[in-house]
Parts: C-alpha cells; structure tokens; sequence
C-alpha cells in the first residue's frame, strides 16, 4: 500500500468498546509492548503472517503437551484441504 505522498506516517483514531480495550491492555502487559500503539502493531503483523500462511494453504498448529492441534481462523477466507507437511 502506497504512502500518501510526503508523509511518513498517517493518523488514525480508533473506538473501543471497554472490553476490547481491556484486552488491548492486556495483549500490552503479556507482550511488553512499550506502547498501546506497538501493541495493535504487533496485533496487525501477527494477523497478517496468519493470513499469509492461510493464504498460501499452509496450516498453523499448536502442540501443548505432546498433542498437536489444528487453529482455525473462520474469518480468514483459506483454500480447500490444504497438504499437511510433517516436519
């Protein structure tokens, strides 16, 4: 995406609800993130690897405790059956 045009950065205001807010918050505390603002980005370059990896018909898997689970992101448009690749 294009910057506009002799500016390095362009201002954007966002609205939350408390709760979101509250998880924003949060998400700052657990990642010591040194601001609200290095929080939501790294949120959007967390949300954009995800879709990328979809994207491409890779799948992320969490392993807790030997056992490896498949994470299903429903608001991420994905490809059919993508290959599982064992590592």
């Amino acid at each position: 995406m294009a910057k506009p045009a002799g500016r390095k950065k362009v201002r954007v205001q966002l609205d939350f609800q408390p709760e979101a807010y509250a998880s924003l918050l949060q998400l700052q505390a657990e990642t010591g993130a040194p601001s609200l603002v290095e929080t939501v980005r790294y949120s959007l370059r967390t949300l954009q690897w995800v879709a990328q990896t979809v994207r491409v018909g890779a799948t992320i898997l969490v392993e807790k405790n030997g056992k490896q689970q498949l994470v299903v992101f429903p608001f991420i448009v994905s490809h059919p059956e993508p290959e599982i690749i064992e590592v």
